[in-house]
């Protein structure tokens, strides 16, 4: 034998060795049993005393082999198991089944008329019981029935005249057939459960490795989403402020037709990038919802009056009927509310060439605490089909995936909005006829606040073209030059004074010099980010400790928003900046609190 062919059986031996000693531990309580058995049968053919003895001599072997069992075990689970195992252990059962052995020598020289028939059962019996306990090492059968052999070829010996030769000789010949299948067979299908473990250890082993490469290229997605919306936001922010100023000034006929294709492209690349953005947050579970105090019908309003002169653009009749009856405030995400009636209001204008678009909302029912509140969106467009109805909901899907499709999108704005509202506790429905146009119907659940209709929550408030009461000092932690000037543009006409630092250090040495009213922090900076400045700025004890942080971020994803909260900000304002979001944000958090004095005259210290 080659010495590697030799080394690997001495392996396989001792994994094997390993592999009885598990298997026969888990059971050794059964022998027990057993032994019992045999002692209570040999008692009937020999003698109480011959059959305790027998007892005695066999439980003190099988409690021997049980220990030594127990620390092969242990020695097995922890790796340490010896080389010399491969043949300790056989040795060890076969003593003790030398004890066994002695069962059926006594029965059969006892004396007792069904002496000999108990013995053949008790061989019988210890064939099966060693087969059956180690079927899946035939090569160990032979070596733990030894004893039961050594008895058979003595008690032939013994009776090779007596008549009752042939008979046992020849029931002895279908015993050991018998044990020859049952070793073939056995050792066959343990095989293929061996085989069959392998291949499903394996099998779990490479689902494992997928799970992981999915996990880790879903990590790499989340992370390439975060940077490329960062990186997308920032450039968008510099294109939609500056459109955003040019509409405040003087402007002829031609520049703000220009100005309008500036916004409107503007306007669908945010669309299609938040899109994408919300649907891989949707895939993660990762999208995050506000619970805030929301009037209700002053959101509906604006929401419908900002789509009514968009239909009026395009020659089309913009109904809207919205009762006065709703709740004043109610508790609910604005942002997600108007995302997901935007959409459908969008579709409805965009999908309809002439006629009419109906923006309606009842209270469908309602208890002392909670309404739910239906709006429908009605439009008299060519309708969809309804072999269509049925995929209208799913991602990327376009009724009108031709190439000369007149209309463009993602396909991802309605299964967006159905997703939104079934996590707010909603649905959305679809009725439509083919020629005859569609009806979309929302169906929202809200906690109310206040039943009385008037002033909204702060976040219904309309800032628009807002000057301040009273002008506040205001440190704008930026690094990008022209974001600084949009932001200087938005507030600096309201009254506001401004200090510029590049990145965190320098908003640090600011705040030493100079106490402000509130701080804009930028996420993402150069040698220390506006998270860490943050951190830094609340741990301090300057009097700058306490006041009002409002970070700005081109990141949209949700993990970036709790980094900032945790870190100590006030709130968020995201990228491209909202001027009049900006302002309302400044205000609520410096309302009722004039400026401070300070030590010194603010300076820029950045751009």
């Amino acid at each position: 034998m080659a010495p590697g062919r030799a080394i690997a059986d001495k392996g396989n031996d001792r994994g094997a060795v390993s592999s009885m000693v598990g298997l026969i531990w888990k059971t050794h309580f059964m022998r027990y049993y057993h032994i019992t058995l045999w002692a209570m049968a040999l008692a009937v053919v020999t003698s109480w005393a011959t059959a305790f003895l027998w007892y005695l001599a066999t439980i003190a072997g099988a409690c021997i082999r049980s220990v030594l069992e127990k620390k092969m075990q242990k020695k097995a689970q922890s790796g340490n198991l010896p080389a010399s195992s491969h043949w300790a252990y056989p040795l060890i059962a076969t003593f003790a089944n030398s004890f066994w052995a002695v069962a059926p020598y006594l029965a059969w020289t006892g004396g007792h008329p069904y002496g000999e028939m108990l013995a053949v059962i008790l061989l019988a019996s210890g064939y099966m019981l060693v087969t059956t306990q180690f079927r899946g090492f035939p090569k160990y059968i032979l070596l733990f029935g030894s004893p039961y052999t050594l008895v058979i070829v003595y008690l032939l010996a013994l009776e090779v005249n007596a008549p009752i030769f042939w008979p046992f000789a020849v029931g002895l010949v279908a015993l050991f057939s018998a044990k020859y299948f049952a070793i073939v067979y056995g050792s066959l299908a343990h095989r293929q459960i061996v085989e069959g473990q392998a291949a499903q250890d394996k099998l779990i082993k490479e689902l494992e490795k997928a799970r992981d490469e999915a996990e880790a290229a879903n990590k790499a997605k989340s992370t390439f989403l975060a940077m490329i919306s960062h990186e997308l936001r920032t450039p968008m922010n510099g294109v939609l402020g500056a459109a955003r100023l040019l509409a405040r000034s003087d402007l002829n006929k031609d520049q703000r037709d220009h100005l309008y294709i500036l916004e409107a492209s503007s306007s669908s690349l945010m669309t299609l990038l938040n899109d994408i953005l919300d649907f891989s947050k949707i895939e993660a579970e990762r999208l995050t919802f506000e619970r805030i105090e929301v009037d209700i019908k002053a959101l509906l309003e604006r929401l419908a009056g900002a789509w009514r002169g968009i239909a009026a653009e395009k020659g089309l009749t913009f109904d809207m009927a919205i009762p006065d009856t709703l709740p004043g405030r109610v508790m609910s995400d604005p942002t997600r509310i108007s995302q997901i009636l935007h959409n459908l209001l969008s579709n409805a204008v965009k999908y309809t060439p002439e006629g009419i678009v109906r923006f309606e909302a009842h209270v469908s029912d309602q208890n002392d605490r909670n309404i739910e509140l239906t709006v429908h969106v009605k439009d008299s467009g060519p309708g969809i089909r309804r072999d269509d109805l049925q995929r209208l909901f799913q991602p990327f899907e376009q009724l009108d995936a031709s190439r000369t499709r007149t209309h463009g999108g993602t396909g991802l704005g309605l299964a967006i909005a159905r997703q939104l509202a079934n996590n707010m506790g909603g649905d959305i429905r679809v009725e439509s006829e083919e020629g005859k146009g569609s009806v979309f119907t929302v169906i929202f659940r809200f906690d109310v606040v206040d039943w009385a209709t008037g002033a909204a929550g702060e976040n219904a408030a309309d800032v628009t073209g807002a000057v301040c009461a009273i002008p506040k000092r205001i440190l704008v932690v930026e690094d990008h030059p022209l974001n600084c000037k949009l932001i200087e543009s938005f507030l600096v006409p309201l009254g506001h004074r401004l200090t510029f630092a590049n990145n965190g250090r320098q908003a640090l040495e600011a705040l030493r010099d100079t106490c402000f009213d509130v701080i804009l922090m930028d996420v993402h900076m150069p040698k220390m980010d506006g998270l860490e400045a943050t951190r830094l700025i609340r741990a301090g004890d300057s009097a700058n400790a306490g006041r009002p942080i409002i970070m700005l971020s081109a990141g949209a994803m949700a993990e970036e928003r709790k980094e900032g909260m945790k870190a100590g900000a006030d709130t968020y304002v995201t990228k491209p900046i909202d001027p009049d979001e900006l302002v309302a944000a400044i205000e609520r958090f410096t309302e009722d609190k004039p400026g401070q004095p300070t030590r010194s005259e603010p300076e820029t210290v950045g751009p």
